[in-house]
């Protein structure tokens, strides 16, 4: 369905218009009870609508501002009952003629609709987005573009002066900035095939679907085995699931890949954490906090660093006593 469309619902029978739209659900629907003669809903889109009040009055015994509607349950409104009553934002307007609603262009891009402009849009946004993959992708292998612009700005832009600025930023929130810095950097592809799969992968790991993710990642890093953020990405999903051994390797590759990738040595150090390797935990997270003295894993490497005391003392005091030895050895 389009956006701006006078839809109904199959089962409720609500009207309302369409005013966004997402590829597959946002939220975990299996078990909502509107969807249960669905099979695999959590595989179609679904839709944002704004139903008539009177309508949901109808049939849920109260007024809804919204609902969140499977493509399956909904069919298109018969043109003889779309005059309906709605709370759209003021830059939504009505179409008499197609007895529907034009939404403002900024939406319609946001969903991949067409604006009306033979693609003009849509062909300098790729420009755009091309060139800014390509700048990025310059930045982290310190190459060239073949654009003088765009190479210039990489030269002034270079990892070492990032690092540099990300040291002396003035406070968290420059850090933070910087820091979101690095993951463009580092997700940034030539390829856009290969970063429509990833970016599909980082959509799986937000909504929870972690195995999808990992399975995605693997396709990624499949193709381009280079691919450092992918490796990374499969890390965490790795440690999300309980594979710590496969996190730790996934780590290792990002890392080979981008030795200044502190991230991945955050995620390293969790790794060790977990595996109560706190020497190496520790050293993880100090190369990290080298190159990102504002990293959150600061208070981890404090724990590491008290703990290991703690031990150090413990074996001091038992060296020498053989029967204290034998305990702690148990």
């Amino acid at each position: 369905f389009a956006l701006g469309e006078v839809v109904q619902h199959k089962k409720y029978g609500f009207r309302g218009v369409v005013v966004a739209w997402d590829p597959e659900p946002a939220y975990e629907v299996t078990h909502w009870d509107g969807l249960q003669h669905i099979d695999s809903p959590e595989s179609y889109p679904f839709y944002h609508v704004i139903p008539d009040p009177s309508d949901t009055m109808v049939a849920f015994g109260g007024e809804r501002s919204w609902r969140y509607v499977c493509e399956e349950n909904l069919e298109l409104c018969p043109r003889d009952s779309r005059d309906i009553e709605v709370d759209l934002e003021p830059e939504w307007s009505y179409d008499a003629a197609a007895c529907s609603y034009l939404p403002p262009d900024d939406l319609i891009l946001r969903h991949g609709g067409q604006l009306n402009d033979e693609g003009l849009t849509e062909k300098c946004l790729q420009e755009i987005k091309t060139s800014i993959d390509s700048l990025l992708v310059s930045i982290r292998e310190s190459s060239t573009t073949g654009d003088e612009q765009l190479d210039s700005i990489s030269e002034q832009l270079a990892m070492k002066k990032f690092f540099e600025i990300l040291k002396h930023a003035e406070d968290s929130d420059m850090a933070t900035v910087l820091s979101d810095s690095f993951k463009e950097i580092w997700k940034a592809h030539k390829d856009k095939d290969i970063r429509y799969t990833f970016d599909t992968g980082v959509n799986h790991l937000l909504k929870g679907k972690t195995e999808l993710a990992l399975s995605t990642f693997g396709e990624v890093v499949d193709i381009d085995p280079e691919y450092g953020e992918a490796w990374n990405k499969a890390s965490t999903c790795e440690f999300m699931i309980g594979n710590l051994d496969a996190s730790m390797a996934a780590a290792q590759k990002t890392l080979e890949i981008i030795p200044s990738h502190f991230h991945a040595l955050n995620g390293l150090g969790l790794v060790y954490n977990e595996k109560k390797d706190l020497k190496d935990a520790r050293d993880a997270f100090r190369r990290s906090m080298q190159l990102d003295p504002w990293s959150p894993v600061s208070g981890r490497l404090s724990v590491c660093l008290d703990t290991l005391q703690r031990w150090d003392k413990t074996s001091l005091k038992v060296k020498g006593n053989p029967e204290a030895e034998e305990n702690l050895s148990l």
